[in-house]
Order: structure tokens, then sequence, then C-alpha cells
């Protein structure tokens, strides 16, 4: 408790200082312009952004919450077009995927987790347009056509409420217009990658109802050569499409309506085998070509995810009051035929088969106007429904199939008819609830007190059961049910020096709803697997400055921050007698504290810069698994520095038109990959340098140029799945090479 006060104590004096420096500074008033100087004009001022962070639309400014946002034009600008791309771009933001199609592991401040499976939840909740989005098969599906995204950092235990111990990503979609217009974008580069994306938007009844349909398409030929076959693998092939309608009968009634689809069929992601301690694994392989993107796999699978969903939103108007309600349905499947051995043996191969659906209904009334009193209240429900029938072939046949037929080329016997076949086939439905408020009170015409609080509650069953070898009888099987619930919620200040300057303090209590695993367990202690774990709590102490200086040329905004978990939810793999057994439990007790800053600034015409850094401490302070004693590691995917920064540099042509010019680099420390912190299972400090190149019509219709990522071709380690103990290697997952091409994109 004393380092908290010390530390709470020196932040609160750091963020007053900032904040009182830019109140001086823009209550001083400029000298008089002289008779050379023009008017005052818009002379160059950082562009106001509007967010919804707080259920209602405010100046990111304004709002006392850490968040970072993005335009459409910076997205495109910095290519980002999944929920990986946005690694590194808002501060203590990490996110990873060891999957071709599905499953982001997304991280705030070293909150998240690596469990793959689906029942699992991140910490880091997913909204479009409003409505969560709980499938991890389902969360990377829209990121085409967006008009922003906000990075929430911390909890948010009020408005939001659900699982979002770490954050929230809230995104944005592009809407509906009165008028004809419409843009197409293409993208060509090497490994054969193409990228297309376009949509068209237009009036149906004019003033009335609009439509607007969008679609993407993305494919490549993958990074990584199979020496065992000769083809490419790792290779994308998906499309999404969204078609949405704005109906508004009067000035009072607004209604969003969106429907939308997306299939992948990439291939399923190839690991790079390394032998334990750097030699074979249990069956003689080893990958000896120091080669990340080469290696021998017998099994060429699919990832293949298919998803479909819908939402309503309609905001009424009631005067003083509007009335909100969010109706969303998603559903999703996935199959998944891995090569989890990297190997051309049957060592270990999986098969992922899974089917989720969500039905979710938010409604709020809220408070309308710029009042003293500002309040929003709501209820909350979903269900959702997983059902899924997957399998492990262990040690199969031991290598002996045809990688082409897939069957013994001696016995005729067909993949997965070894000595270790396991299917772990289960149910889940989940029903969730929650009821919540919060007030924002202008004390005086500075200072404004909030007070926030939800109650929330899942209740959740399951049907489990594993089979042993050729379909024969369960080996066991486990049904339960129970209901998880907790008040969270959130308690402000925050002081307005003027409109340029503002300091916050925050404690957030924050909820991640206890479950059941639903990974592949043994049959050696199949009710210690499967006991429920518990709920993930978390008190949060925030204090952070918002301040525009220099004419609102200059932005400088700062978190200081320190999370106190109780049983933060952990996951691990362990050995079971000869078994890799995937597990998630508590730890009783962990710590994150750290600072973040954002500055943003427009030093000449056509020129901007933006810079942010993030300092991280996260740790296990009490965390034991099995025989294993975490207790003082450093949490996963938690640099303890990272630096990301963005120049973008337009400049004019004497014929109007321009060199348009953006560079992107991203900076971190050592990232520890797995919660024993081997330190043979790191990534080490690395760069990354991204940058597009192109020229801009005078009317902005057209727009040409270069596009590169990774531009200093670094390899570099995003995931690894440690097997060493049971099968003799570490599967090992690299981010994609350095890759370049050409882009055209035209507006309408």
């Amino acid at each position: 408790m004393k380092f908290v006060t010390r530390y709470l104590g020196t932040t609160c004096t750091a963020a007053l200082l900032i904040a009182a420096s830019a109140a001086r500074a823009e209550d001083t008033p400029p000298p008089p312009p002289t008779t050379a100087e023009a008017a005052p004009t818009d002379d160059g001022a950082l562009q106001e952004m509007i967010v919804t962070a707080q259920k209602r639309s405010e100046n990111i400014q304004k709002v006392p919450v850490a968040v970072t946002a993005f335009s459409a034009e910076t997205l495109t600008d910095l290519g980002v077009k999944d929920v990986n791309d946005l690694t590194g771009l808002a501060p203590s933001l990490q996110i990873k995927s060891a999957d071709a199609s599905a499953n982001p592991k997304i991280f705030i401040r070293g909150v998240g987790s690596n469990d793959f499976n689906p029942t699992s939840t991140n910490a880091v909740g997913i909204y479009v347009d409003g409505a969560y989005i709980g499938s991890p098969l389902a969360q990377g599906g829209q990121f085409f056509d967006l008009e922003r995204i906000e990075v929430l950092r911390g909890p948010q235990g009020t408005l939001y409420g659900r699982n979002t111990t770490g954050g929230a990503i809230n995104i944005i979609t592009a809407k509906p217009t009165q008028d004809l217009e419409g843009y197409a974008s293409a993208e060509y580069g090497n490994y054969n990658t193409l990228n297309l994306e376009g949509a068209v938007s237009d009036a149906i009844v004019p003033d009335k109802l609009a439509v607007r349909v969008a679609a993407t398409y993305a494919r490549n030929d993958g990074f990584t050569e199979n020496r065992f076959t000769g083809n490419d693998v790792n290779n994308t092939n998906k499309w999404a499409g969204r078609m949405t309608f704005l109906f508004t009968p009067n000035e009072d009634v607004e209604m969003l309506t969106q429907f939308h689809g997306g299939q992948n069929r990439n291939g399923a992601i190839m690991a790079q085998h390394r032998g334990d301690p750097y030699s074979t694994d249990y069956l003689g392989y080893a990958d000896t070509d120091n080669d990340p993107y080469a290696g021998s796999y017998n099994r060429e699978g699919t990832d293949a995810v298919d998803l479909l969903g819908g939402s309503n939103s309609l905001t009424w108007n009631l005067g003083a009051v509007s009335l909100i309600s969010i109706t969303a349905f998603d559903w999703s499947q996935r199959d998944d035929l891995e090569d989890t051995d990297a190997s051309p043996n049957a060592l270990l191969e999986s098969h992922y088969k899974s089917l989720q659906n969500q039905l979710s209904q938010e409604l709020r009334l809220q408070s309308n106007g710029d009042t003293r009193l500002k309040w929003v209240a709501g209820l909350y429900y979903a269900r959702e429904y997983l059902k899924t029938n997957s399998d492990l072939d262990i040690y199969g046949i031991f290598g002996a199939y045809d990688p082409i037929t897939g069957v013994d080329p001696i016995t005729g016997d067909p993949i997965g008819t070894g000595i270790g076949n396991y299917s772990y086939p289960y149910t889940q439905t989940t029903n969730s609830y929650a009821i919540f408020g919060q007030t924002d009170y202008k004390v005086t015409e500075k200072l404004t007190a909030t007070v926030g609080l939800r109650y929330s509650g899942d209740k959740k069953d399951i049907d489990y059961e594993v089979v042993g070898n050729y379909g024969a009888d369960p080996l066991w099987n486990y049904s339960a049910s129970k209901t998880f619930s907790a008040v969270s919620g959130r308690l402000g200040l925050s002081y307005q020096f003027n409109d340029d300057a503002q300091v916050y303090a925050t404690y957030n209590r924050g909820f991640k709803s206890g479950g059941f695993f639903g990974g592949f367990t043994s049959s050696y202690k199949p009710l210690a697997d499967t006991e429920p774990y518990k709920d993930e709590t978390v008190n949060a102490y925030e204090i952070g400055t918002k301040t525009d200086f220099l004419g609102r040329k200059l932005r400088l905004n700062t978190a200081f921050f320190y999370n106190d978990y109780k049983d933060l939810q952990v996951y691990t793999i362990e050995t079971i007698g000869t078994i890799p057994v995937q597990v998630l439990d508590n730890a009783p007790k962990a710590e994150m504290y750290g600072a973040e800053f954002e500055i943003m600034a427009r030093p000449a015409e056509g020129l901007m810069v933006s810079v942010g850094a993030s300092l991280l401490h996260a740790t296990y302070k009490d965390y034991k698994s099995g025989s294993a004693d975490y207790s003082g590691n450093t949490m996963t995917s938690s640099p303890k520095l990272t630096l990301n920064g963005t120049v973008n540099y337009d400049y004019a042509l004497p014929g109007g038109d321009a060199i348009v010019t953006t560079v992107q680099a991203n900076y971190r420390t050592k990232v520890y990959l797995d919660t024993s912190n081997r330190e043979d299972l790191v990534q080490g400090g690395m760069l990354l340098l991204d940058g597009r190149l192109g020229w801009r019509s005078p009317d902005d219709r057209y727009e040409l140029g270069l596009w590169g990522k990774n531009l200093l071709d670094k390899t570099y380690l995003v995931d690894t799945v440690p097997l060493a103990a049971d099968f003799g290697f570490d599967a090992l997952y690299y981010g994609d090479p350095r890759t370049f091409g050409v882009y055209f994109k035209t507006n309408f």
C-alpha cells in the first residue's frame, strides 16, 4: 500500500504540472496581428476527433479516459487490414496470433490471454457499432470500410463491463450517406499478394433511407515453403462483405441496420519446429536449416472459418433523454486441420472444429445536451451457444502414412488411427445479464465527478467428454452449471483548466467472468482440470492529462496507472503422464504499473508527427500451477518499453497534386512469450518499419504509389507453443517477412 501511495503521489504531481503548464501557456493571449497577417483561420491546428468511448459523442480531448483513436484515413495510411495490424499502434497494446483465421490474443497493459480455445474470452472486449463480439472466431471479421477505431486502455467496468479488465476496442463502421459516393482500392505485391476493398453509398429514399455496401478480399501465396511437398504454405485467402441501411423517418429517430458475412480459407498455420535441446523430437526429426520460412509438413490443412451476422441500432430522441437499443446476432464456425508437430511425421496432429452463435440486446436511457448532470442507465443480455468436436492424434502411426493419400502404405489405416487419438466434444451455453449506470456531475464549471456501477452475471452450462482411440466409448464426461457474478464500477474526478488542458484521476473496479476450460484434458485428472476457474477482478488507479499547446498544433496526453489483480486468469501447458495438458487457472495476485505518453504535432504545412510511448511493469506476484512456481515472472506480451511513431507528409506540387508519404516505426524491448519466462522462448528487442509513398491527384480522386511492411526484413517471433517436455520440440510462430508492392485508390 505504501508503494501505491508513493506511486500515485508522484504521478499526480507530474500530471498536475503538465496540465498546469498547458493552462498557463494557453491562458497567455497571443500578440495582436500585424497588418501583414491574415485574419485567424484554420492554420494547421490538429483536427478534432469525436469518439463514443463513454457511449455519447465527445471530443477525445474532453474524455477522462485513456483512449487512442484512428480515423479511416489514418488506418489506410498505416495499412491496417485486420486486428493484428493494430499491435503497437497505441501505447501498451500488443496483439498476436498462432492461428491463421481466428483467436487474436490481445493484451493491453499486460492483460490478455494466451488461451486459443473457443470458451475463452479475452480481457480486451471487441465491439462493432456498439455490439460486443464474444466469439474469438468472429473478432477479426469487420476490419474494412471503417469510420474509426477507438482503443480504450484499462478496465472498462461500467459502460462496457463484460470481460473488459484490460480494455476495449471499438470498431465504428462507415455509415450510409445521402449522396452517391464510394471508393475502390487495390494492392499488389510480392508473394502474389492481392488486397481489394471498396464501398458504395447512396440514398434509396432521400433523407429517409440510405444504404452502403462494402466488401474486401485478400490473398497471397504464403510466406513459407513446405520442403516435404514443394508447396507454399501459410497462405491467405479470405473475403468479407457488409450491407448497412440508415433509416431516419424523422429528426428524432435513427436506425442503423447492418448485415455482414465472410469466409476465410487461409492455410492452417505452419509453425517452425525446434527440437529440444535444439536437436530432434521424440520421433527423431530435426529442422536444421535455420530458415524461419521453410519447413517439412506432412499435413497441409485449411483453417476454414465462416461468419454471418447482423445488428440493429436504434436511437430515439425523446427530448431531455434518448433511448438506445442495440440488437446483434453473430454466427461462426471453424474447421482447422493443423500439422501441430511441424514435421513430416505424425507426432501430433490437431483438428479443431467449433460452432458458435451469440444473440445480444442492450437497452440504454441517457441524458441529452450539455447539462450539469449527464447520466446513462442500461440493461444488457446475451445468450451464447458453443459446440465443438475437436480431436488430437498423438503419435499417430509414427509417420508411416502417405501424406497424399492419407493412409498407411502397409496397413491401409487412415490418419488418426494411431495409439493416441483423442476427441473432446462438448457444448456450452452462456446466459449473460447486466444492469449498469453512470453519472457525470459538474461540481463546478471546471470540476466534474463521475460515479458508475455495474452488476454482471454469467450463467454457464457445459457438457464435456473425452473419447479415446477409434471412437470408443467416452473415457469420461463432465457436466456442470455455475453462475458467476460481481459488481464493478468507476469513480473519477476531472478538472478542465480551460479548453486545452484537463487532468483526471479515476478508480475502476473490473470484472472478468470465471468459467469452464474448453481445451483438451487427459483422463489422469479430469475433475481437477474441468473444475471452474475463478472470476478475475482488478482494482485500477489512474491519473492522466490531456493538453494542447501552440494553438492546438501540439498535443500531449499522459496516463499513469497502477493495477492490482486478484485471481488473474492464466493459460499454461502442463505435462500429465506423457500427454501435454492445457490449463487455465488463476494467479492469486498480479500487478501492473506504468506510464503512457502520446504526442501529436503539426510543425509545418502538410506535416503530421505522432509519437507514443509506454513504460510497463507486469508481474505475477503469486502464481503456482501444478508443480511450477511462476511467482515473480514477467507476464507474457508485456514489454517494459514500447515506442511507436508515425510521420505523414503531404508535399504540394505546383499543379495542385501532391506527393504523399507515411513512415511508421514500432520498437519494443524483450517480450516473454510463455508464462515460464524461458529464455529460449523470448523475442528480443526489435524495430519494425512500414511505409507508403504515393501521388495524389488535385481533386483527391486518385492516389497511386508504393507500399511496404517490415521494410528492414526483421525475423521475429510472435508466439510459441512449448511442447519440449512432452514431444521433444517447441512450435515457433514467426511474423511476416518483408512485403512490398503497389497500390491504387479512387474516390467517387
